[in-house]
């Protein structure tokens, strides 16, 4: 997987994140008549500022809507919801069986990094940033949901 593969460009200097106990790489996914989920990532390691990451990938997630900043599942900014009903806490506003909303798994929301998001809750690129000991991760992400889905 690269960063093309998701449809963005990879951050200037950064290298492929080999050093952490995950994979630095997936491209998961499945097809079983009109329902698809893919799931695709890529993760490098930036000596530069989270700021300055967030500040580089604003332009190019802007080419799939309007972006959101989130942190741990939290909206910042004035933007809470994308015109195509994205939001920070998970894939939808509508509340799921457990009382949540979105996407979850074992009861953990989704989202436990602050990030950007763009797209749709049926399709979403996600860049997921996190200081780590002198360096930033930056972890860009393409997820692909069944439509109405809970």
């Amino acid at each position: 997987m690269t960063a093309a593969d998701i449809g963005l460009p990879q951050y200037p200097g950064a290298v492929v994140d080999n050093d952490n106990h995950n994979s630095d790489s997936a491209d998961l996914g499945f097809a079983f008549g009109a329902t698809k989920f893919n799931l695709r990532v890529v993760s490098y390691k930036s000596p530069d500022s989270p700021d300055a990451v967030f500040a580089f990938y604003r332009k190019p997630m802007a080419h799939y809507g309007d972006v959101l900043e989130c942190d741990h599942g939290r909206t910042i900014g004035s933007l809470q919801k994308t015109r195509d009903g994205l939001t920070c806490s998970g894939k939808s506003d509508k509340k799921d069986k457990s009382g949540g909303h979105g996407l979850s798994v074992n009861g953990v929301n989704s989202s436990d990094d602050h990030e950007l998001r763009a797209g749709s809750p049926e399709k979403m690129r996600i860049v997921a940033v996190e200081p780590t000991g002198g360096s930033t991760r930056i972890s860009l992400v393409y997820v692909e949901l069944p439509k109405n889905s809970d």
